[in-house]
């Protein structure tokens, strides 16, 4: 009988998930507080895939990682320089190889992904890689991700972090973000400057209403167009470097995460397109790809 209790609550569990919300969260790294994650402190088998607003029957969740705690042992190790196939996750497709792409995953027809580092907690974040329109999508598995090749070592538990943030495309104007506990073997021991997440959406904590282009295919919440090529090749070719507007006002002294109140950026682009970022961003009407641009001005 206890046997079949336990079958019984497993499946109620589950069964919880996909009525609440059918929305998507990230698999890999390993999330803080998700199910699927082993060494996850709690297990947020509820809201770990609604967005930090609330929703579906669960309370708004805390900026930053949603409040959950740290977890009880950190084994996810990167390396400057590394490539990280970046994996979402769906409670409704439990097995995405005999999946049918055409049913809801909620996806609210992709948006704005930001991938970012943070090493202080999830205070300041520097945002190493941008996708737009298609991001997420549970079946692809081709979200790039690089570490700065020039990223510092970081072995602080809590403090050393993965974020992933989300603003859909489709629907309510909401924010999400889940956060993966990390460990760093870098290549330098000087910091990496600030590049702000977009924080947006997040009434009364971001009031910033924004609402990004979605996938071209228009798929809704089915299977989309998956990474579109021009952002995975920006991605790979980010450098993260000190060129900033930013870093000339402090006469050439280097900004440190968490000592700009701003959290202006201070500069990281693909070399290809720095000059066309930085017109972008001071004149809307340039004739820049935008797809190639890295948008980064984004302040609180």
């Amino acid at each position: 009988m206890k046997f079949i209790s336990a079958i019984i609550t497993l499946i109620t569990f589950f069964s919880t998930i996909s009525i609440v919300s059918a929305h998507s969260s990230m698999l890999y790294p390993p999330v803080r507080g998700h199910p699927k994650n082993p060494n996850a402190a709690v297990k947020d088998f509820n809201c770990i895939i609604t967005p930090l607003n609330g929703g579906g029957g669960c309370a708004p969740k805390p900026f930053p990682c949603g409040g959950y705690p740290v977890d009880n042992k950190i084994v996810t190790t990167f390396e400057a320089g590394q490539v990280i196939d970046v994996k979402f996750f769906n409670p409704n497709f439990p097995d995405i190889k005999t999946a049918d792409p055409s049913k809801d995953q909620a996806r609210h027809n992709g948006g704005l992904c930001e991938f970012a580092l943070s090493y202080d907690g999830g205070e300041t974040y520097t945002v190493i890689a941008t996708y737009h329109k298609t991001c997420p999508d549970i079946f692809f598995e081709g979200w790039k991700v690089k570490i700065p090749e020039n990223a510092p070592s970081c072995d602080n538990p809590g403090k050393c972090i993965f974020s992933w943030s989300w603003i859909n495309a489709v629907g309510d104007r909401e924010f999400y973000q889940n956060c993966a506990d990390i460990k760093l073997i870098g290549n330098s021991t000087k910091a990496l400057p600030i590049i702000d997440i977009t924080r947006a959406n997040l009434p009364p904590l971001f009031n910033d209403i924004i609402t990004p282009e979605g996938d071209p295919l228009n798929s809704g919440n089915a299977k989309g167009s998956g990474p579109l090529a021009e952002d995975v090749k920006a991605n790979l070719e980010l450098e993260i470097g000190p060129n900033s507007t930013k870093n000339q006002q402090n006469n050439g002294t280097d900004t440190q995460p968490g000592s700009s109140p701003d959290h202006q950026i201070l500069g990281a682009f693909s070399k290809d397109h720095e000059y066309c970022v930085f017109l972008k961003e001071r004149s809307p009407n340039s004739n820049c790809n935008y797809n190639m641009l890295r948008p980064r001005f984004n302040t609180v």
